[in-house]
């Protein structure tokens, strides 16, 4: 099988255990004192590019399975989980899009299977000393104010890959321009 017990370089095309063999074995970096993200990110960036996801079984599986059940909503099917990482299928229709959002101490790493979408990355720059307490079903929060940096305002079509890191470009939104499907790691 391609790519199968370490025999693969950076253009040998992955199957879906390869990719997750070589993915499983990445991740497990994470937890080295002196863990380089940004090295870790171009590793799975790499790994993303050798994959043709809508030839793998399990992706094939559950792009014929599309169905546009949350209106406004992207559809989502986690394709593998392990404690270090999860890779998922997003699925939108035009004009659905995810809002800005953080992901907290975290690396994501995101491949366009088609379509296209237009990213947009922010980097904390810094808390500002104004906040407030916001209260929503009963529940109080405090709210902080920060300075962002836009480090990424993009197009990426199918075939590009984008990541972000939980230093730089970790606050972004989503909004496809078509009907899009693109992996996430």
């Amino acid at each position: 099988a391609n790519g199968y017990r370490g025999k693969w370089d950076a253009d040998t095309e992955l199957n879906w255990d390869a990719f997750l063999e070589r993915l499983s074995t990445l991740s497990k970096s994470q937890h080295q004192v002196l863990w380089d993200q940004s090295l870790y990110n171009e590793q799975v960036k790499q790994l993303l590019l050798q994959c043709d996801f809508p030839e793998f079984e399990n992706v094939k599986k559950e792009i014929e399975a599309y169905e546009n059940v949350r209106e406004n909503w992207s559809e989502s099917a986690s394709l593998h989980y392990e404690v270090d990482f999860q890779v998922s299928l997003f699925q939108f229709e035009k004009g659905e899009y995810i809002p800005h959002h953080d992901h907290p101490n975290m690396t994501g790493v995101l491949n366009v299977v088609s379509g296209s979408l237009l990213t947009k990355n922010y980097t904390f720059e810094e808390k500002l000393a104004s906040s407030e307490e916001v209260g929503e079903d009963g529940q109080t929060s405090l709210r902080h104010t920060c300075t962002i940096r836009e480090v990424q305002n993009e197009l990426i079509k199918a075939g590009d890959v984008s990541t972000l890191s939980s230093h730089e470009g970790n606050i972004h939104s989503i909004m496809p321009k078509e009907f899009t499907q693109m992996v996430d790691v």
